[in-house]
Parts: structure tokens; C-alpha cells; sequence
């Protein structure tokens, strides 16, 4: 295993902090207040020196967006690693995505928004192994006996349909319901927790 040198330790150190500062920016006053020059001022560098570490804006952009897949994959080992029955597992994947916009809306928001990387066919997302971890849950849950999808739908379209109902319920958390985030989290919590749990018995539930 190669060490890295001194000045690789530098360079990696002064970028992950222009990529801190860029989340400030975000977190604090909007994607739109992000450009080089408002970056340049807050790490006080010159808006050329940044340009040693990111090409331009797109780039830090889509730093911040693997900064939140990697806080994401850290809330579900960290939801996922009691011991669960298939029914609870699928839940607390679904609560992993409200911890991920209630811990860090800034990057929430960005992780779906991106020019860079978008898939070309819905086969291309469905391939994805962050698309797939869910996937194998709800047919993991369903051959396991404890979970019955809805009538006439297949696990892909329910796997879908999760998927819709949690990124826009994160996404309104996160944006019309922002002033009012714990009460609208409250909620949004109790109807997930149904919606999962209509697929299978009350006895199931309380176990």
C-alpha cells in the first residue's frame, strides 16, 4: 500500500476544504448562491487558485453529491446493522432516507439533481446497485413469507413505487416544509410505518 505523499496529503486537505466551504454555501443560502468567486472568498483563495483543485463549479457540485451517497450508505449500515426481521429491515431502509434529509438537506437535494451521470434508460437506474440493495430487500421479504405485495403489482413497480413515495416525501421535508421539518417528519414517519406494514399481518408488526 502506497503512502501518500506530503504534498498529496496537502492537496487532498485543501480540497476537502473548499468542498466543506461549498456545502457552507449551499446549506446556508441556496445552490444558486454557489459560483467560484462567492467559494473563492470564503476559503479566501483567489478564484484562480481554485482551479487547481475543480475545474469548475459542475465539479464541486458533483463532489457534494458523492459526499451525500457516502453519508447515505453510513446511515444504512448504521439502520441496518441490529438484527431485523425482513418486514423491519425494509423499514429501516426507508427511515435511513429521512435520517439522510433531516442530517443533511443541502446534499439531499443535490444527490437527485445532477447533469452529470444521468442514466440514459430506466434499466441503466435499475442495474445500479444503490437501486438494487432496495430491490433485493422487498423480494428478500416477500419469498421470506412476511411480506405480500399489493394486487397486480410486480416487486419492480412496488420497489418503484417506494422509491417515489420516500424521495418525495424527503423532498417536500426539505423544501415546502422546511419551517415546520420536525412536525412534517413526525408525520411522514407514522404514514411510512403504515404503508410498509399493510403488506403484512398485526401480529407480524408487534413481533
Amino acid at each position: 500500500m502506497n503512502t501518500p505523499s506530503p504534498k498529496n496529503r496537502r492537496f487532498e486537505k485543501t480540497r476537502q476544504g473548499i468542498i466543506d466551504a461549498a456545502r457552507d454555501i449551499v446549506r446556508s443560502e441556496g445552490i444558486d448562491a454557489l459560483s467560484m468567486r462567492t467559494l473563492a472568498e470564503k476559503v479566501d483563495y483567489s478564484p484562480s487558485a481554485l482551479y487547481k483543485y475543480f475545474n469548475n463549479k459542475e465539479e464541486i457540485i458533483e463532489a457534494l453529491r458523492l459526499e451525500g451517497w457516502n453519508e447515505m450508505q453510513s446511515i444504512f449500515m448504521r439502520r441496518l446493522g441490529g438484527e431485523f426481521n425482513q418486514v423491519e429491515r425494509l423499514l429501516e431502509a426507508s427511515m435511513a432516507y429521512m435520517d439522510m434529509s433531516n442530517q443533511s438537506p443541502e446534499l439531499y437535494q443535490l444527490m437527485f439533481n445532477s447533469t452529470v451521470g444521468a442514466p440514459d434508460s430506466l434499466a441503466t437506474t435499475e442495474a445500479d446497485p444503490r437501486f438494487m440493495v432496495l430491490t433485493d430487500m422487498i423480494r428478500e421479504a416477500v419469498e421470506s413469507g412476511e411480506f405480500t405485495l399489493p394486487p397486480q403489482m410486480s416487486l419492480l413497480e412496488y420497489r418503484y413505487l417506494a422509491w417515489f413515495i420516500m424521495h418525495g416525501i424527503c423532498m417536500l421535508k426539505v423544501s415546502m416544509y422546511r419551517n415546520c421539518v420536525d412536525e412534517f417528519d413526525a408525520m411522514a414517519r407514522e404514514i411510512v410505518k403504515k404503508f410498509i406494514f399493510c403488506g403484512t399481518s398485526k401480529a407480524k408488526i408487534e413481533s
